[in-house]
Parts: structure tokens; sequence; C-alpha cells
């Protein structure tokens, strides 16, 4: 998350939000128990994003897959819940992100998963960061993965995730238009860079 998004994010609920609600939000920012590099489930499962990742520099499809499992209650343990365990790993992947130099399709769908569960609230500026950020992450894993059939599996397999956890069917949506507007955008590009090879050959 880049620190101008971040800065809006909190201004708007500095603006609209009660300070329970902020305090609140700004704990998990910098208290995330996804963000510890030695967290463990109560299964002594490590779970930690910050290892996994390598502090963002690691990014893969079983990175993606397995931190959807934040809304299952062997991750969460007898303590918490799925909403409260969103909150975590969304400030896991806020904290990791904001230092980013390079890009981590992993962490930019875990970001759109977390917005799309928690909602929007209509915030104009986390709907804006929820597109980009399902669209950044799915056209680097599309760009990047040599294996489109096992790549649309997967991202099917995020869907379900999402229509389990009752996200509205309007944002699913919306994540497959933006699936195809992406797609679309790479096969242009591709068949311009060819066009300008055939021409230049």
């Amino acid at each position: 998350m880049s620190m101008i998004c971040f800065c809006n994010f909190y201004t708007f609920f500095f603006n609209n939000c009660c300070s329970t609600n902020l305090n609140r939000i700004i704990y998990y920012y910098f208290n995330s128990k996804y963000a510890k590099e030695d967290y463990e489930t109560e299964n002594s499962e490590p779970f930690s994003l910050t290892s996994d990742t390598d502090f963002g520099k690691i990014s893969s499809i079983e990175i993606l897959l397995k931190y959807l499992r934040v809304v299952d209650d062997d991750v969460y343990g007898s303590s918490g819940s799925p909403k409260d365990s969103i909150k975590h790993l969304q400030g896991a992947v806020r904290l990791i992100r904001r230092s980013l130099t390079d890009i981590n399709p992993a962490l930019a769908m875990l970001n759109a998963f977390c917005i799309a569960y928690l909602g929007t609230n209509n915030n104009e500026v986390l709907e804006q960061e929820l597109e980009n950020s399902y669209k950044e992450g799915y056209r680097d894993f599309y760009s990047h993965s040599p294996n489109k059939e096992l790549f649309y599996e997967n991202i099917e397999e995020f869907k379900s995730k999402l229509k389990i956890n009752h996200i509205s069917k309007r944002v699913i949506k919306e994540m497959h238009n933006w699936a195809t507007e992406i797609e679309l955008e790479i096969h242009h590009d591709w068949l311009q860079n060819f066009t300008k090879s055939y021409i230049q050959a």
C-alpha cells in the first residue's frame, strides 16, 4: 500500500469514524499477529506473512491460498473470529506493502480479499484500492504463470473463498470484469509487440 493511500485511508476514518474505531484500525496495522516473524496458530502451524514472503520479496499462488485460510477456525483459533483474523491479515498486508520496492501479486490479491471481506462502506478510496489491488495481483500472476489452466483454477479457488464468506455478488462480478479488462490489455500489448517485431524483421 502506498503512503498516499495509507494517508487517504486513515484520513477517511478520522473524519468518518469514532475514535474507538480509528484506534482499532491503527492497532491492527501495527500489531498484526500475522506480521510477527515467529507467529504460529494454536495448532503450531507457522503463519507469519512476513516470514513467508520474506518481508514482501517472495510471492506465489501457494502463499495466496495459504492466507485465504485465515477465516478458517483452525487458523484463527478458539479465541478469535473470522472478521478479527481478516483485520489482522489486512494489517500485515498493509504493513509489508508499505515498504515494497517490487511487485508482489500475492499481497495485492490478499489486500483485495481483505477489503472485499470487510466491505468498503461506499468509501471511494477503498473502492479504488480494491480495484487496483485485484487488477495488480491478477495481471502479475497471469503474466508470470506458464500454466494458464492452473492459473484459472487458482483464481476460481480465490473466488470460491469469496462466495463461501458471503462477499457480495456485485464485488465478485466486478472482479470478473476487471480480469477481462486486464487480459484484453495483456493481449493487446502482445499483439502490438508482435506486429512491431514483424514489421522490423
